[in-house]
């Protein structure tokens, strides 16, 4: 009858081990059942991003939350931390490739998301399109950090020549500004380096407002011109993703 005071003691003991054992089940489900909602959750936003495109932008956006739990994000109002990605987005017929980073993101979407950061990939045909809508027909292409023009002008009316200008790119104002740095002009028999020209031929340059195709709540922070392809990078503070806010695009100065 000695050992009889310990055997209350082992009682508690298993007690307390079986409700570890059952809190760490708990635990266990309430991981499985906030992974579970993940996916539901990323497909939630992604619906509901994509039904608020606005008008002539259409495509598909993949979204991933970041995060520990999903629901107690939820429950709070605000998701921290939310990727966004889209390879085949088009933004008035001109398909772009765009990442975007979003924090502090509003279960009510008629709030502000708290910041938004992101880079667009621009290749030589979207830059085409881009060109032939600020009424410079002609083609690009990428190399070297500059950008290259090609086109063709008439010569009196009646001859047609080939030009190529070689500007270098720099942003200002929302516009990629294309600053001529050399030109020939050509079409075979006849090939000319005009650069003393350029003043003449090409005052202004060539200039693309890339922030008319943003939000007016976006600002383009900088420019990287690659062989090939252009990465515009963009941030803002309290962006509205309703069909209102996504309406409402920036202008260039």
């Amino acid at each position: 009858m000695i050992d009889a005071p310990g055997r209350p003691r082992r009682r508690f003991r298993r007690l307390w081990i079986v409700l570890l054992v059952v809190l760490a089940v708990l635990a266990a489900l309430a991981v499985a059942i906030d992974l579970a909602s993940r996916p539901f959750a990323e497909q939630y936003v992604e619906d509901r991003i994509e039904s608020s495109l606005p008008e002539g932008v259409q495509g598909n956006v993949d979204v991933q939350i970041g995060g520990l739990s999903v629901i107690a994000q939820y429950l709070s109002g605000r998701f921290d931390e939310v990727d966004l990605a889209s390879t085949a987005l088009t933004v008035g017929g001109i398909p772009l490739q765009a990442d975007v980073h979003l924090e502090g993101v509003p279960v009510d979407q008629t709030r502000p998301i708290r910041s938004v950061s992101g880079k667009v990939l621009l290749d030589e045909e979207d830059l085409d399109a881009l060109i032939a809508a600020q009424g410079n027909p002609g083609h690009v292409r990428l190399t070297g950090g500059n950008v290259e023009y090609t086109g063709t002008t008439q010569i009196l009316g009646l001859v047609d020549v080939d030009y190529l200008v070689i500007t270098r790119p720099e942003l200002s104002g929302g516009r990629l500004e294309l600053s001529p740095l050399k030109a020939r002009l050509g079409n075979g028999a006849i090939d000319i380096d005009i650069t003393a020209l350029l003043p003449v031929v090409a005052p202004g340059g060539l200039s693309i407002c890339l922030a008319e195709n943003l939000p007016d709540t976006l600002a383009v922070d900088s420019l990287v011109v690659g062989n090939g392809a252009v990465a515009a990078r963009f941030s803002g503070r309290s962006v509205l993703v309703t069909e209102e806010g996504l309406a409402r695009r920036g202008a260039c100065s």
